[in-house]
């Protein structure tokens, strides 16, 4: 995830906001959402969801979380299930996906407030962060009424993210077919050219001889 930057991030967690609207469409959330119940495919990207232990109906309690993707642990709501709950999650994975050194050890702080201010400025401080960092607000704030709210967002950014790097591509790609063409003169004829080429060669090759001969 990480060799390939915030396009990666996006790419995964779309897949995931996808998931999860399917879901809530059912009137559940996943619950106890985080990196560990995740699988991506290392060549294809696909993402697969394990472990639904903590799929819980929409109105009940939460029983089955993780600290860092609860937002009842940093004071930011309640431990009570609604689509708001699985979405403030997927901010903090992706959080987590963009700055893997932030660890639950560094925020120990008995009082929730200064926990989770103490969070925000390290993320504000990170450039890997600062693209995703709108969605990321409104997650945390609750202000996405579903999944697919979400995902339009996101969708949004990773698109920017490949209009800003498709001319480097262009350019890579340009440089070096440039190249081959030079090399593979010959491989563009087609059998006609060769037919005529192996014609001329012969009547040359007479016409040496004739003229050798007399």
């Amino acid at each position: 995830m990480q060799k390939n930057g915030s396009l990666s991030v996006g790419a995964l967690i779309l897949q995931l906001l996808s998931f999860l609207a399917h879901i809530h469409e059912h009137q559940v959330v996943f619950g106890d959402l985080k990196a560990e119940n995740l699988l991506v495919h290392p060549q294809k990207g696909i993402l697969r969801v394990i472990d639904f232990g903590g799929v819980t109906p929409f109105g009940k309690g939460i029983r089955q979380y993780t600290a860092w993707y609860d937002r009842a642990h940093w004071g930011m709501g309640a431990r009570r299930a609604d689509e708001a709950y699985d979405l403030f999650a997927v901010a903090m994975l992706m959080l987590r996906l963009c700055k893997p050194g932030l660890d639950m050890g560094l925020f120990v702080s008995a009082d929730v407030s200064l926990r989770w201010k103490e969070l925000m400025t390290r993320a504000q401080r990170s450039p890997e962060i600062s693209i995703w960092g709108p969605i990321l607000e409104r997650a945390w704030a609750g202000k996405y009424k579903n999944a697919w709210m979400m995902h339009r967002d996101v969708e949004r950014i990773q698109k920017r993210i490949m209009m800003e790097q498709s001319p480097a591509r262009r350019n890579r790609t340009n440089a070096f077919s440039f190249m081959p063409s030079e090399r593979s003169f010959f491989q563009r004829w087609d059998m006609t050219d060769w037919a005529l080429l192996v014609a001329i060669l012969f009547t040359l090759s007479v016409f040496v001889h004739v003229f050798v001969t007399f």
